[in-house]
This record gives structure tokens, sequence and C-alpha cells, in this order.
């Protein structure tokens, strides 16, 4: 058995030395992807201070909807469904989440729909499902970057509506 121990641990060794070779040969290869690799990592760091104070209670605000995947133990209903444990669920835009606990670099979220109550496939109020820690931390932010843009691009179209009305 010590002998299986020793050859697993050497052939991992040898397998990480190899995967850092190969890995310093594809950046060499291709500096756009080692330059974005950079920047996410400088991206971490600069969030890391604020994951890092994340407590239960601190709330953030969906920037889109997505996916999640119910962690309630016994499933959560919405205003007409109910959603297993595990099940596939959205959250919409502009949902407020509060965090419930936290698990590592993982934050349990439960979520509150903008709309008062979820319906259908959405998610209903008080699911919970993890969020990392990064992400929780930059959501309301990006909400409020993409209310911004959406703005700018609904009076880029009224212009564009406009000049096409006046032609």
């Amino acid at each position: 058995m010590r002998r299986l121990i020793a050859w697993v641990a050497r052939f991992l060794v040898a397998a990480r030395e190899w995967l850092k070779r190969r890995i310093a040969e594809i950046l060499d290869k291709h500096p756009a992807l080692a330059k974005a690799i950079e920047t996410v990592e400088r991206f971490d760091e600069a969030l890391k201070p604020a994951a890092e104070k994340i407590k239960a209670g601190d709330t953030a605000v969906n920037p889109h909807w997505q996916w999640i995947v119910v962690k309630n133990p016994k499933g959560r209903r919405n205003g007409n469904s109910f959603h297993d444990f595990g099940a596939s669920v959205g959250i919409k835009e502009g949902a407020i989440l509060t965090v419930v606990a936290l698990d590592g670099d993982q934050v349990l979220v439960s979520y509150a729909s903008p709309k008062g109550q979820g319906y259908g496939t959405e998610a209903g109020n008080g699911t919970l499902f993890f969020v990392h820690r990064y992400e929780f931390v930059s959501m309301t932010r990006r909400f409020e970057k993409l209310q911004e843009k959406k703005v700018l691009e609904q009076g880029h179209i009224m212009d564009l509506l406009k000049s096409t009305r006046l032609a």
C-alpha cells in the first residue's frame, strides 16, 4: 500500500510540473489570453476585501436573469408551482438577494422577486441558492451599470426613430 501511495504522489507531482510547463507554453503563444488571466486576477484581488467582509443580512441586487439551483431542503413554492430541492429555476433582474449563511467561497442567499412573487419558472420568495462571494459583492454595481446602459440605449433608439420619421 505504501508503494502505491508513493507512486501516486510521484505521479501527481510530475503531472503538476507538466501542467505548469504546458500552461506557460500556451500563455507564451497567446499573449491576449495571458493578459485576460492577469485582468481576472487583478479583479479578484480588488474584490477580495469586500468579499471577506460579507455577513448574514447583507443584500445585493441581481443584475440579470439567470438560472440557479434550489437549495431549500424541503423545496420552495412560488406563486403557482412548487420547486423541489435541486430544481433549476430562474431569478429575475432587479431581485434582492439576502445573505443567509457563508460556506467557504460560497454565500447562501435568499431570493426576493422584484415583482412581489415569482411565477412559472421564476424562483419563489425565500428560495435559497449559492453564489460565489466575488459574484455577490459585484452584483449591485453590475445591475446599476446595466440600468445606465439600458437608459442610454433606449435614448439612442428613440433618436433613431425620430430621425427615421423625419426622413
